[in-house]
């Protein structure tokens, strides 16, 4: 049993001694130059993390911005319609009183149009009934003569 302990002992000495050879030929995995690296890295991380953070707050005031300006476009588009609707009243009322307005103008013409063609008719039945009658009567010929009735 003495023996195997020794053995164990000089086996671990053994190895430790390759194993610290081996170690001390490879170079450090990590200088001061890469933990001020390091350091630099992870400030410019936080950094960024920063604007990152400062981005997303404009983003979210400009996403507000940009609905309160939707919902004034989508209130003027609503109020045009609504004047376009008022006008297309406005206009076809307009029409309708135009057309009111002219047959109630020509009812009174249409009246004295029809009464002048009753009186030019009787005129000229008038004017016929003279003219027969001047056949036999001199005087009333010439009378219609100088006014051009016959």
């Amino acid at each position: 049993m003495y023996i195997c302990i020794v053995r164990r002992v000089w086996a671990g000495i053994i190895f430790s001694l390759i194993y610290a050879q081996g170690s001390a030929t490879q170079p450090v995995p990590y200088t001061l130059a890469d933990r001020d690296r390091l350091i630099k890295v992870e400030s410019d991380v936080a950094a960024l993390k920063e604007q990152i953070a400062d981005l997303k707050a404009q983003i979210t005031t400009t996403n507000a911005r940009i609905d309160r300006l939707e919902n004034r476009i989508d209130e003027i588009a609503r109020q045009d319609e609504n004047r376009f609707w008022v006008l297309a009243g406005l206009i076809g009322t307009l029409m309708a009183l135009i057309l009111w307005d002219r047959r109630q103008t020509l009812r009174p013409m249409e009246r004295k149009i029809a009464e002048l063609q009753s009186d030019s008719e009787k005129l000229h039945s008038l004017i016929r009934s003279l003219q027969e009658y001047a056949r036999t009567h001199e005087e009333l010929r010439h009378i219609l003569q100088r006014y051009g009735l016959i």
